[in-house]
């Protein structure tokens, strides 16, 4: 058999793979593999192709369309995938083809250049963001950021935060901590983060005491992980007292930390929403009518970072509350930021692929994020 497939490096996922080189061109069949968890999503793996010759068409299938995660039927052209060649960037495939089966299953498909002989082509749902970024991201910023081990993960991984200072106990600067991967998979909430931290340290902002932890499940990152709702418990679900990960103990500990270095001002953790949520960029705010004080503290933060994004990016609905169902009836990041340190708190939805009709790359997501790190240094500076 001419094509392998791999996935054994950092983020890799995919499982159930049927290789069929029998015919031109020839089909790799594939799924997500949920690693154990309730849903499955992230996909990220790498084809190679050992025989005499290589550079044919290839086609790539994506099984079991309706078991992914937040996935409608009639949204199938909001999957997007993106490859990259040895010798390329990564790049955004365009709407698959769609394959219907008479007892209601759904594949999808992408007929692409296969890899040359002794080369290979990488396949993702989105664009992979990990520790090489955020390290590669400190060394580009010129000595802005310091990143300092703040404990381990459950994995016994280190958990890196990134910090513009360290504060002074009992200052009353105004304090900025920023959070994303809580769900390992949700790489565009991570570039969009990635971008907003660069857009910090572009515009030399000191005014405001900022944190960040770029990855926080960086065990679900490097295993290639999906990680919304996974078990043994959903990051994002664990922030109760006592808190349910030991990643979430570690994160809620140096939360505290700055809290005292600093007067808390805003806390935002970026997201990816749904796999097929095409109609922008948007935000989850506190109910007003159960949390009117944490509304309140994010109103003036929702309707700045909403016109900073329009028109091009922002959802019309842009500022939501979170009223759908949870595996879990627990506190989350926004909870624990909003109710023990009193500061604003909004968790930020990129979505994976569209905003509207506006198909995202990475540099979209880059650019969302200093949109929003040109608001922060405008309204602390």
């Amino acid at each position: 058999m001419a094509y392998e497939v791999s996935c054994d490096f950092p983020g890799g996922n995919v499982c159930d793979v049927v290789i069929d080189d029998s015919q031109s061109p020839a089909v790799i069949e594939f799924s997500a593999d949920p690693h154990g968890g309730p849903e499955a999503l992230w996909f990220c793996f790498r084809v190679t192709h050992s025989g005499k010759s290589g550079g044919d068409k290839l086609t790539l299938r994506l099984r079991h369309y309706l078991s992914l995660a937040y996935t409608h039927a009639d949204m199938t052209g909001s999957i997007r995938p993106v490859l990259r060649r040895l010798d390329s960037d990564w790049h955004r495939l365009g709407v698959g083809e769609r394959l219907d089966y008479d007892d209601g299953r759904i594949d999808l498909q992408w007929t692409v250049d296969g890899p040359a002989t002794r080369s290979w082509l990488e396949v993702a749902f989105c664009y992979p963001h990990g520790p090489a970024d955020v390290q590669r991201l400190v060394s580009e910023c010129g000595g802005y950021w310091r990143a300092d081990t703040i404990g381990v993960s459950a994995g016994g991984r280190p958990m890196l935060r990134l910090s513009n200072q360290s504060g002074q106990i009992g200052s009353d600067r105004p304090g900025v901590y920023l959070l994303s991967h809580q769900h390992a998979g949700e790489t565009s909430g991570g570039w969009a983060l990635h971008g907003l931290l660069r857009g910090l340290a572009e515009s030399g902002e000191k005014s405001a005491v900022v944190w960040a932890v770029p990855i926080a499940d960086v065990d679900g990152v490097v295993q290639g992980d999906y990680g919304k709702d996974g078990y043994p418990y959903d990051l994002n679900r664990a922030w109760g007292h006592p808190p349910m990960r030991h990643e979430t103990l570690v994160l809620q500990h140096d939360m505290r930390l700055w809290a005292q270095r600093c007067k808390p001002t805003l806390a935002l953790d970026s997201h990816s929403p749904g796999a097929c949520e095409a109609t922008g960029i948007y935000c989850y705010q506190h109910d007003p009518v159960t949390a009117p004080r944490r509304h309140d503290l994010v109103k003036p933060w929702a309707e700045a970072f909403q016109q900073a994004l329009q028109p091009q990016y922002a959802a019309e609905d842009f500022a939501r509350v979170a009223n759908y169902k949870s595996r879990w009836d627990s506190p989350t990041f926004t909870d624990f930021a909003g109710v023990e340190l009193d500061c604003a708190a909004i968790a930020f939805e990129t979505s994976y692929a569209l905003a509207g009709d506006l198909v995202l790359t990475r540099e979209h997501y880059e650019d969302i994020g200093k949109r929003l790190a040109g608001v922060i240094a405008e309204r602390l500076g």
